[in-house]
Formats: structure tokens, C-alpha cells, sequence
């Protein structure tokens, strides 16, 4: 299978929407997106299987589903007439949205990425044609298309956080595990980013925690938490006017260089040089 890594088409610091037939040819079964952000897809005819971090599921009309950042997605088959609408949002992008991240949601979102539109479907295709129609880059373009992806973000959130008390699902002891450390993460991820503090209050060794996180989520506990560490650095950068210093405070590094040199690490620039782009 040929793995693309991001698209051609696609970029990581603007919105796009495709069709799924124009992100995947006719022989789709030997390609795969690995895309740095989230992909939200909405069926409006047609019938399509697609692939989720290796679960296929049925997408007919009506249907919406979510990928997450760095989760494999491919097609793997669709008929003829398919018209599946993909809105592609990097994290760069998520970072400025004025939204406070529902993580738990984001998390269940994983083990159910494809519910039942409703309603919502036709008005998140609607959402899907405007962004398509017109030209974001003059005057006020940005800030409309932010506008509009931030309506397609709520609308998808709460659908995705209805379906989540609707599915009764008997956990793994795996899955289980891995719940209790998200949980554990979205509360403490802001002062503590070791491993073995997670898996000292789950009662369990790192390695042991670190396979069944991966297991289920496809990324490794650290991977996990210097992922949400920098998303949340990169909203304050973006919607805050809070200096280096006060951000190392707020995330609990041990000075501002040990934050600058984290953050470098992990984006290839500086805090104030991502700040201004």
C-alpha cells in the first residue's frame, strides 16, 4: 500500500475540501492519507467503504465521520455516483479556531469516527459548497473561512458527542487502561509529562501502559502528551497575547529556554517565529 503523506492538494496551514474520488483514484485500495490534522467527511450520495486507522466502515447517505491527526485513512471502495464531501483542517488551523477542545469527545471520537448525520448532513454539505465557492485569500476571506469551518466543527462535535452515550460498548482491559489515562492527561498534562507519573497512579509499569495506549490509540503515551502540550502552546501563541515566559509558567517548564528548545524540537521554529506566521 502507498502511503501519501499529506497531499499534493492539501496544505498544512489552510482549510480544503475535496471529494473523495479526488483524493483517491480509481485504484484506491493500494493508497492511504496520513494527514497532520483532523478530516471530517460527510456523505451526500452514494455509497462508499473507507478505512480508519485499519477499520473499514460502510458510508452511505446521511453518514458523517471523523479522522484523527496522524490516523491512516484510505477508500476503499465507492460506487460510481459517490459524493463524500472531506474538509480537511490542519492543526495549525485547530489551534486558532476560539473553541476550548473537548478532549474526552476527541477521544471516544476514535473508537466511533463514523455516526449518523441526521439532519445535520445536508447542512454540513451545504457548509462544504460555500467553503468551495469562493476565494478566501482578499479582505476578509480568512476570518470567513474560519467562520465557517468553526460551524462545521461545532456541528460535527455535537454529533459526535451525542453518539457517545449512545453506544454502550464492553471495554478491554486495554481500552479500559487507555481511558483512565487520557483522563488522567487532559488534567495533568499541563505539569506533568513523564510517563511513569501516568502509569504510578494507573498501578501499572510504563512499558505496560505505553503498549496498551498504542495499541489503542495507535501513538505511544509520550507521543500523546508532547502532542497535546504543544497543541495547547500553540493555541496560547495564537489567541493570546501572552509572552514566552508566561506560557513556560502556564505549561510548567522549568524556564523559558527549556520551552523554547521543546517546542523547536517538536516544530522545526521558535514560539515567536510560529507567532508571526
Amino acid at each position: 500500500m502507498e502511503i501519501i503523506i499529506q497531499n499534493d492538494s492539501l496544505s498544512h496551514r489552510e482549510c480544503s475540501v475535496l471529494g473523495l474520488n479526488e483524493v483517491f483514484a480509481e485504484d484506491c485500495e493500494r493508497q492511504a492519507l496520513l494527514f497532520d490534522g483532523f478530516i471530517f467527511g460527510v456523505c451526500l450520495r452514494g455509497e462508499a467503504s473507507v478505512r480508519i486507522n485499519g477499520t473499514v466502515f460502510d458510508v452511505v447517505p446521511g453518514k458523517v465521520f471523523a479522522v484523527l491527526p496522524k490516523h491512516l485513512f484510505s477508500a476503499v471502495s465507492y460506487s460510481a455516483d459517490i459524493d463524500v464531501r472531506l474538509i480537511f483542517v490542519p492543526i495549525d488551523i485547530v489551534c486558532k479556531l476560539p473553541l476550548s477542545p473537548n478532549f474526552d469527545s476527541l477521544r471516544n471520537t476514535a473508537s466511533n469516527p463514523c455516526v449518523d448525520g441526521g439532519e445535520w448532513a445536508a447542512d454540513l454539505g451545504a457548509l462544504c459548497d460555500i467553503m468551495m465557492r469562493h476565494d478566501y485569500t482578499a479582505g476578509k476571506g480568512e476570518d470567513i473561512m474560519m467562520s465557517l469551518v468553526c460551524s462545521a466543527a461545532l456541528i460535527l462535535s455535537d454529533l459526535f458527542e451525542g453518539s457517545c452515550h449512545d453506544v454502550k460498548k464492553t471495554l478491554s482491559r486495554q481500552e479500559t487502561l487507555a481511558g483512565n489515562f487520557f483522563e488522567l492527561l487532559f488534567s495533568h498534562f499541563e505539569s506533568e509529562r513523564s510517563v511513569a507519573f501516568y502509569a504510578d497512579k494507573l498501578c501499572v509499569s510504563p512499558k505496560y501502559l505505553s503498549v496498551a495506549v498504542r495499541s489503542v490509540s495507535g501513538c505511544s503515551v509520550q507521543k500523546w502528551i508532547n502532542e497535546i502540550v504543544l497543541a495547547e502552546a500553540k493555541r496560547y501563541l495564537c489567541t493570546t497575547e501572552m509572552t514566552i515566559q508566561q506560557i513556560s509558567e502556564k505549561l510548567h517548564f522549568a524556564s523559558p529556554s527549556s520551552f523554547v528548545r521543546f517546542f523547536r524540537q517538536h516544530t522545526l521554529t521558535t514560539p515567536l517565529a510560529y507567532r508571526k506566521d
